[in-house]
């Protein structure tokens, strides 16, 4: 399963069992022994980056505590950043997924 992780200061955490899409591989994503990143420098480029993932169907983690990936599109929707909805994951317990959108 494809899905973004995590949203870091300067970088988006991915979680990929495939071969990077090509389109985030423009985007500068990258594999190193922390995982799989695609970097941004600016708002602008974040939001490029959510979009690019939310088009090539990776699912958004949504938890309930802190600040999931989830919660950042919808924060950059309410700003018009980005449009849309995007597939959400979370877990019951570890190998449950439970599948949304948000």
């Amino acid at each position: 399963m494809n899905y973004v992780s995590a949203v870091l200061s300067m970088s988006i955490e991915i979680t990929t069992p495939e071969v990077l899409p090509t389109e985030l591989q423009v985007l500068g994503a990258h594999t190193d022994e922390k995982g799989t990143h695609l970097p941004f420098t600016s708002k602008t480029e974040l939001a490029a980056a959510l979009t690019a993932l939310q088009q090539a169907g990776f699912f958004f983690v949504d938890e309930t505590a802190g600040w999931p990936p989830t919660s950042v599109f919808q924060q950059l929707r309410d700003e018009d950043f980005v449009n849309g909805v995007v597939r959400t994951v979370s877990w019951v317990r570890p190998g449950e997924p439970v599948f949304g959108e948000g």
